[in-house]
């Protein structure tokens, strides 16, 4: 040690890229598909660009399915600190992802590719980056 004192010395962090302030970043961006439901909406995509998407045959509901097996408010997703996940609203017929049976009022991560059951109303989450 060469016996510097060096409490108040400074360490500079330097990031990638941190040289153009304006540089945006990938954010993530996701949909949801249609996958089994009315006939006449199979294959409908709703893009998830809130922090809160309510699924549900209710009007209300940004993901409007008019099938009874679904709840009015069904489930809902949400995206925080760029992680979609979604929740059970106590729904009847429950919420399934990947099978799996959601407890009501609980929080599961999504992740890209997953199958989403509510009623007999299936999705796929599809999760892609955007620049």
């Amino acid at each position: 040690m060469s016996g510097r004192d060096l409490t108040n010395s400074t360490t500079k962090i330097i990031l990638p890229n941190s040289d153009d302030p304006n540089k945006k970043f990938p954010r993530k961006s996701a949909v949801l598909v249609l996958l089994i439901g009315p006939q006449d909406m199979i294959g409908k995509q709703w893009t998830l660009d809130l922090k809160s998407v309510t699924i549900g045959r209710f009007t209300a509901s940004e993901i409007l399915v008019p099938e009874k097996s679904l709840s009015k408010t069904h489930a809902r997703i949400i995206l925080a600190d760029g992680v979609y996940s979604i929740s059970d609203l106590g729904a009847t017929n429950g919420t399934f992802v990947n099978g799996k049976k959601l407890a009501e009022y609980s929080s599961f991560q999504l992740r890209h590719n997953d199958q989403i059951r509510a009623g007999s109303v299936v999705f796929k989450f599809v999760e892609k980056a955007e620049s």
